[in-house]
């Protein structure tokens, strides 16, 4: 099973002035540091929690349909998210590349693992690697004023602390400290 990025949001969750505001930094020679810095610190914060900030278009690639007698009972479980949408594309038994009926089967965002399920059954797929693929569209939207204001603090505090810390790690208290905080901050939006 593999995720993949085809499509990355097309703003971050905090802009070029706030991050400078928030770093204390005048002037725009530091600019392009902060920008990457805003995306690496988003980044970093979407993979520790599982949770897509801004909308963004990924694949789910699985080897098979999930079977009854799976563990799932079934359904595909999607351990990241917010989900908005899905389509599901498999190659049948003969190798034809088909799209799955969306009136055939149910997606569930209730919960903070979305799942899918096929109340019919899913189709039969060819033998071999990446025989189905969901396209998903996931993130809370298209505005950061759309993200919850937690997950956008986390994204200050990491972009903060590697800022100020070029080298990556610091022992100590302050290393410490950062990680209790982004814990503390973060920590009830991680999907399990």
């Amino acid at each position: 099973m593999g995720l993949v990025l085809e499509t990355g949001p097309e703003v971050e969750p905090i802009d070029l002035e706030s991050a400078k505001t928030y770093l204390g930094v005048d002037g725009s020679y530091r600019d392009a540091e902060i920008l990457d810095l805003i995306a690496a610190a988003r980044g970093y914060i979407e993979r520790d929690t599982g949770r897509f900030l801004l909308t963004q278009a990924h694949t789910l690639i699985l080897d098979r349909f999930p079977c009854v007698d799976d563990p799932s009972g079934g359904m595909i479980e999607m351990h990241f998210g917010p989900v908005q949408s899905v389509e599901i594309e498999y190659r049948d038994e003969g190798g034809v590349l088909r799209t799955l009926d969306p009136t055939s089967y149910q997606l569930d965002t209730s919960n903070p693992v979305a799942r899918i399920a096929c109340p019919d059954g899913w189709p039969s797929t060819r033998e071999g690697l990446g025989a189905v693929s969901i396209s998903a569209e996931v993130g809370y939207g298209d505005a950061a004023s759309d993200v919850p204001p937690s997950l956008v603090q986390g994204v200050r505090l990491v972009l903060g602390h590697w800022f100020r810390n070029k080298e990556g790690v610091v022992t100590g208290v302050v290393s410490t400290a950062v990680h209790h905080a982004l814990d503390a901050i973060i920590g009830s939006y991680r999907i399990p």
